[in-house]
């Protein structure tokens, strides 16, 4: 008892930053070194360009690389990845490289990460002849899982220009996760035209339930659905919602986490864009009430008729709900299978349903 009490004074009281930094340094190999054991780096890799070898670098080896196109391309890149171990969350204020080429080698070095998809350029930089450095300011803060950063060049004039970089360095600080960074992840996915959520705790304290909540532009949101939470745990646990009215193009979650002393938590927010496809619908069998809910987009079903088994068309009408097509069987008809089929411009599916009542 009195060690768990000291490992929980630890992990609950221990959260005070500590600086450190991930080296590439390109003597002779791709690995990366740490000054922490709680934030490691992967290899750098290659995509689309050539590894000519070592050669003497501003600070012992550089790594060389030819292939650049003289524009830039998104397929050709350096890959680095960085993340904080288990219980952990890091900061990233910097990351520096030094940089020379040949005198036909990649005049431009980009940077850009997957924060954003690698969309937009973290920095941007000249590269000479002579060794320089380039140096960018980050910004990342509290980040629980690995980030990908990759350097890009551009501007060569001859296929074998190449350009060598040598000791990239990532700077930052990680700390142990405190109790209001409870997650360890937060995801989304699409399935069967609905949206799955699940995530996943590091721990909890007198934790009560979770709010999960939905906004379809990013300020406004409103609650979808309560689970309750596990209330005190030292150990990883999983929850999982599913969104059975998602609206189509982008939808946002995030998790409000009430304690049982009705302080309260956000998680950051996460999106998804939502699409749904008739091809992928699905419908909820057997049918009560007469009504046939079929998950997909309205928008896109031109068409619907109800067969019975004989080929006779059952008169239905419809209603729209979200993501939700509601049929409605106008009717009263006996008990058994049924021939549900929708069309749209491109395509015809039908499906087998069981009328239960």
């Amino acid at each position: 008892m009195k060690y768990t009490l000291l490992l929980l004074f630890f992990l609950y009281c221990n959260v005070q930053a500590q600086n450190f930094t991930v080296t590439w340094a390109f003597n002779g190999n791709t690995n990366s070194s740490s000054t922490s054991a709680n934030a490691s780096g992967t290899n750098a890799i290659l995509s689309q360009v050539n590894e000519a070898g070592y050669i003497a670098g501003c600070n012992g080896n550089a790594w060389s690389i030819y292939g650049w196109k003289t524009t830039f391309q998104t397929n050709e890149y350096i890959e680095v990845s960085i993340a904080p171990a288990n219980g952990y969350k890091m900061s990233l204020s910097n990351i520096t490289c030094n940089v020379f080429r040949s005198g036909s080698g990649p005049t431009n070095i980009y940077l850009r990460s997957s924060q954003d998809n690698y969309i937009a350029d973290l920095g941007t930089g000249s590269v000479g002849t002579a060794c320089g450095a380039f140096n960018t300011g980050l910004g990342f803060n509290n980040l629980t899982s690995n980030v990908v950063f990759r350097l890009y060049s551009a501007g060569s004039t001859a296929g074998l220009g190449n350009i060598k970089f040598d000791d990239l360095v990532i700077s930052g600080s990680v700390s142990l996760i405190s109790l209001p960074d409870f997650l360890a992840s937060f995801d989304t996915k699409v399935e069967n035209n609905e949206i799955k959520l699940s995530w996943e705790t590091f721990w909890e304290r007198n934790t009560d339930f979770f709010n999960v909540q939905k906004s379809i532009d990013n300020q406004h949101f409103e609650t979808i659905g309560i689970l309750k939470s596990i209330g005190n745990s030292y150990q990883r646990s999983v929850y999982n919602f599913v969104d059975k009215t998602p609206t189509e193009g982008i939808n946002y979650y995030r998790l409000n986490q009430i304690d049982f002393d009705g302080t309260f938590n956000y998680s950051k927010t996460i999106f998804i864009e939502f699409e749904p496809d008739i091809s992928d619908i699905f419908v909820e069998n057997p049918v009560q009430n007469r009504q046939i809910y079929v998950r997909c987009n309205p928008e896109k079903i031109q068409s619907y008729q109800l067969f019975d088994l004989s080929g006779q068309i059952i008169p239905i009408t419809s209603s729209e709900n979200g993501a939700k097509l509601l049929l409605q069987i106008s009717e009263n008809i006996k008990q058994g299978i049924y021939i549900l089929r929708l069309e749209n411009a491109t395509n015809t599916i039908s499906k087998r349903l069981l009328i239960a009542d």
